[in-house]
């Protein structure tokens, strides 16, 4: 099947035999989940942050110089974490509410009884956040050390406390996470919510549904190997035809959307490449 230029991940995937559009469905079911529970968190951070700043200022401070400090604080801290400041937290958190939200229900509607074809709950990906923590890039680290004029060993010592200093603010934050996630409203008219994302979400998701494609064929293979059943190795070509067609939808959105992805690139977001999920495999 050819890959449609303007067709979002979503549509591409609704295509796909059963057995590929399962693992890339909960791929983007997953990653939208978490990144609306990330820009939950960034909200609940702004927030604070304002309160502990009201609460610091003085009577002779200028309310104008106040609101310019709040305003760049926003956006500091919204690229540290790989974003821009365009709509507020929670309209991004929203955003991506939705494409989980109708990507879930099909996913769910497919899964039926298979307890291993459904995705996390939102408690589920709150306890896997908690638990698991990104194992540290050396190259990054041997190069902060360097310019630090310190060991990598006290860099990694330092991303350790980080760690878990994250971690205790997500466990401290959960149940607010959950009353807010929990909040938004789920609507049949979610279909084509994932056309409200920009760019470097849309693509990143299209991303991790191939990623996750990638992922369910090792899966096959390792069983395959244990169990000496060769009849499962039907569901690799089916597979590898799913993961085909994402990496032509990824590279037409690469050219049709060139000049957002190289922004997003120089301007240091998170960006990954089907180049960079292929190496991990």
């Amino acid at each position: 099947m050819s890959t449609v230029t303007n067709q979002s991940i979503t549509e591409l995937v609704n295509t796909f035999e059963h057995t590929a559009r399962v693992p890339a469905l909960r791929g983007i079911v997953h990653s939208s989940m978490a990144q609306a529970i990330r820009w939950i968190r960034t909200d609940i951070f702004e927030r604070n942050r304002k309160e502990r700043t009201e609460e610091e200022v003085t009577t002779g401070v200028d309310e104008r110089f106040r609101e310019l400090q709040e305003e760049l604080g926003d956006e500091l801290h919204a690229k540290e974490f790989g974003f821009e400041i365009r709509k507020s937290a929670l309209q991004h958190a929203e955003a991506f509410y939705k494409v989980y939200a109708w990507n879930k229900d099909e996913l769910l509607t497919l899964a039926q009884n298979n307890v291993w074809d459904q995705p996390l709950s939102p408690e589920e990906m709150l306890e896997f956040m908690a638990k698991n923590s990104q194992s540290p890039n050396m190259a990054v680290v041997k190069e902060v050390a360097r310019i630090a004029g310190t060991t990598p060993e006290a860099i990694l010592k330092m991303q350790e406390i980080q760690a878990l200093q994250e971690r205790e603010r997500l466990l401290r934050d959960i149940p607010e996470i959950l009353d807010t996630f929990n909040g938004f409203i789920e609507n049949q008219s979610y279909e084509n919510a994932v056309d409200e994302l920009d760019p470097v979400s849309h693509h990143q998701l299209g991303i991790k549904a191939y990623e996750s494609l990638l992922k369910a064929k090792n899966g096959i293979l390792n069983r395959v190997l244990r169990s000496k059943r060769i009849t499962d190795l039907a569901a690799v070509p089916v597979l590898d035809d799913a993961a085909k067609q994402i990496e032509n939808w990824v590279s037409s959105f690469e050219k049709q959307h060139k000049v957002e992805l190289g922004m997003a690139i120089e301007e240091g977001r998170n960006f990954r490449s089907i180049e960079d999920v292929k190496s991990t495999f």
